[in-house]
């Protein structure tokens, strides 16, 4: 079978069609099938649209049905290629999914999906903007929506479509400190755009030298961030003196493996 390549956009492209003896028409193989990427610029989570270096991204990764495609760049491409062309794509409609990568070459800043289904023959050019949106996490407590003097939010937060963590803070976080519960700035921070799961969300107190919790939501909540938009999750926390269980648990389910040495596609 053959093997699917990856040729930065750049590379001369000759695509045609085979003549079929049988039909006396004309067919495609894979190999006259190819998908341009390109990646022309980024949107921020305030709407605005930028290069590589007004959204920090080093690199691009690109994955086709969630698997990821080889590229030059440690499985990936220079941000600044500007875009990169998969030849050998069979037919059909594939999931394209486009992701902007800082310089540390695997934190996940902006996010693009498409479904493409590419012409029989010849190369379907396919513009994307990967993009990051707003995640506000709105808290409550019950029965009495009252926070605990002294506390702080602990959470955790998963990239549904990567398997990875996308965003945590707890009492082994570098600040565990970050989110004074009542702050009046709240929990917001930008994410990928994209599918995310909160797994738990906790109030603790720093109290006789250890982080001592005093409330918990332990329930997996799905949600998704949308471009340039501010996506709002209400979690309600009942009173508890135990973390959430979910720490020592198994990730939950992710569309795709996490991030590893990139291999091509059959």
């Amino acid at each position: 079978m053959r093997r699917l390549a990856l040729l930065l956009a750049a590379s001369a492209l000759v695509a045609g069609c085979t003549v079929s003896t049988d039909n006396g028409g004309y067919s495609c193989v894979d190999a006259d099938r190819t998908m341009t990427i390109e990646w022309p610029s980024f949107m921020l989570a305030n709407g605005a649209q930028t290069d590589c270096r007004g959204a920090g991204v080093a690199y691009v990764d690109i994955y086709m049905n969630d698997q990821r495609v080889q590229g030059p760049e440690s499985g990936g491409w220079l941000c600044g290629d500007g875009g990169a062309t998969i030849t050998y794509v069979p037919a059909g409609t594939h999931l394209v999914t486009v992701e902007g990568i800082a310089a540390d070459g695997s934190t996940i800043l902006l996010r693009d999906e498409r479904s493409v289904t590419p012409y029989d023959c010849g190369d379907t050019r396919v513009p994307v903007q990967p993009a990051e949106g707003t995640f506000d996490l709105a808290y409550s407590f019950t029965p009495t929506n009252v926070c605990t003097a002294g506390s702080y939010l602990f959470f955790s937060v998963y990239d549904a479509i990567a398997g990875v963590v996308a965003a945590q803070v707890d009492e082994a976080s570098p600040n565990p400190a970050l989110y004074a519960c009542g702050d009046p700035n709240g929990i917001v921070f930008t994410l990928p755009a994209g599918a995310f799961t909160l797994t738990r969300t906790e109030e603790a107190v720093f109290s006789g030298g250890a982080w001592v919790p005093t409330a918990a939501n332990c329930s997996a909540t799905n949600f998704s961030v949308t471009p340039a938009a501010i996506s709002t999750l209400s979690v309600a926390l009942a009173d508890s003196a135990s973390y959430c269980p979910a720490r020592a648990a198994a990730p939950p389910p992710a569309r795709r493996a996490p991030k590893g040495p990139a291999t091509t596609l059959p």
